[in-house]
């Protein structure tokens, strides 16, 4: 496939995902929003609700870290950089943005990154760049 047209359809991809983040994040967030009075159980019933809070709260924090790298890809759509790593410049390979259409680094520069830092985590790969 071409790069040129490539670019032209991952649009409706990425804004297609910021929809189904959005969605997903919305439900999983008045999921939190859980009355005291309709809390009836015992210890183990808190203690469950307790530990899907967190685990929704988890999914949620990462569903939102995409949203924003998806409303990146999109900002890079709109100024034309769409596909260029943010660190050296050069063009993203297609098979890394089909993969991740959202990708904003080439997989150079992210290999380097990620042996370069001894305590490297994914997730907060957007705080460094």
């Amino acid at each position: 496939m071409k790069r040129n047209l490539f670019i032209k359809q991952v649009s409706g991809i990425l804004l297609r995902r910021r929809a189904a983040l959005w969605q997903s994040l919305s439900t999983e967030l008045s999921g939190f929003q859980i009355s005291d009075s309709t809390c009836v159980g015992d210890r183990l019933d808190f203690a469950l609700e307790a530990e899907y809070a967190e685990i929704n709260s988890g999914l949620a924090e990462a569903e939102f870290r995409e949203l924003k790298e998806v409303e990146r890809a999109l900002e890079h759509l709109r100024d034309g950089s769409y596909g260029n790593c943010e660190c050296c410049g050069q063009r993203i390979r297609l098979e890394r943005l089909t993969a991740l259409p959202h990708a904003t680094v080439c997989h150079s520069c992210t290999k380097i990154w990620e042996d370069s830092s001894p305590d490297y985590d994914s997730s907060h790969r957007d705080l460094v760049l």
